[in-house]
């Protein structure tokens, strides 16, 4: 079988191309927003968030550094993780940071990054991004990430600074490429970025989500529907 969190329809969208294959395709639905998860994250939150982490905190994402992602004439991406620590340790005394390496994060160079900015007031973490997003004033990133998705859909506040390359930036009418998953898109502007931060540390701002478009953008099916979508291939 293929799984599918998406239609099939969705998913050829998605990536432009056409899905075939010879085996039954089942749509699962959003996986990660089944209830019975969320309730063990909310259950055990008090056991897995380190008493290092105070709150308010902001959830800073770590990805790849020193290459260049976005394309040729984009900015390498350890210099943007340093443009964006230049400007958020300016409110170290107001928040904490958790930053969350990825699988892929050369952390050698992120401690060298962290130390020539003299940012302070941050721990290191490894716990599920669920929790911190869960838990965090706002997510960020400093490359588009998939983990703005997921606290798009949790709630939380996200905010992504990037720079594209310029083709690929004009092809998607200067806008994320995770759309409305991203409440604040800065494209490399260091004091655009720093009246975004200002707002979101110092003023009380709510970011609503449409119930209605949640449901349709994720889907979230029972146990009984998932488990007829299997029945329904034999």
């Amino acid at each position: 079988y293929v799984l599918l969190s998406q239609t099939k329809e969705q998913y050829e969208e998605i990536f432009k191309l056409k899905l075939i294959v010879d085996c039954p395709i089942i749509s699962v639905g959003y996986t990660r927003g089944l209830p019975e998860w969320q309730r063990f994250l909310d259950k055990n939150k008090s056991r897995y968030l380190s008493g290092e982490i105070e709150k308010p905190f902001v959830f800073f994402s770590l990805n790849r550094t020193n290459r260049w992602l976005l394309g040729e004439d984009s900015t390498p991406s350890d210099e943007l993780l340093k443009e964006c620590l230049l400007v958020l340790k300016k409110f170290n005394n107001d928040i904490m940071t958790v930053f969350k390496p990825h699988n892929n994060t050369d952390m050698d160079k992120v401690f060298a990054i962290i130390e020539s900015t003299g940012y302070k007031n941050y721990i290191i973490s490894y716990l599920h991004p669920w929790l911190l997003s869960k838990n965090a004033k706002f997510t960020f990133s400093y490359v588009p990430s998939g983990i703005s998705v997921d606290a798009h859909f949790l709630g939380c506040t996200t905010v992504e600074y990037a720079h594209y390359d310029s083709r690929f930036y004009k092809y998607i009418k200067g806008q994320s490429m995770y759309l409305d998953s991203v409440d604040f898109f800065i494209h490399k502007d260091p004091k655009q970025l720093e009246m975004v931060l200002k707002k979101l540390i110092y003023e009380d701002i709510k970011i609503q989500r449409e119930p209605h478009k949640l449901r349709n953008d994720f889907p979230v099916l029972s146990h009984d529907e998932i488990r007829e979508a299997f029945c329904r291939i034999r």
